[in-house]
């Protein structure tokens, strides 16, 4: 049995304004992204993706490449 875990946090830049916080949708894109990340580089891994500041709407999740079972 193995595991793979993604992280996101947010850390907000010092007086940031409220409306540069993210989504919940953002957030779980991000966690989502580290979670592909964690299992990329193998098993039982964590990966953390720390979201800092502003955050873009552009946040984008990169489709795992899981390689072949031989």
């Amino acid at each position: 049995l193995t595991a793979s875990i993604g992280v996101t946090t947010y850390l907000p830049n010092k007086g940031g304004h409220p409306t540069s916080a993210p989504t919940p949708a953002q957030m779980l894109k991000a966690a989502d992204l580290a979670l592909y990340t964690a299992k990329r580089e193998g098993s039982n891994r964590v990966c953390y993706l720390p979201l800092v500041g502003p955050v873009s709407t552009d946040i984008e999740r990169e489709p795992a490449r899981d390689k072949p079972t031989q």
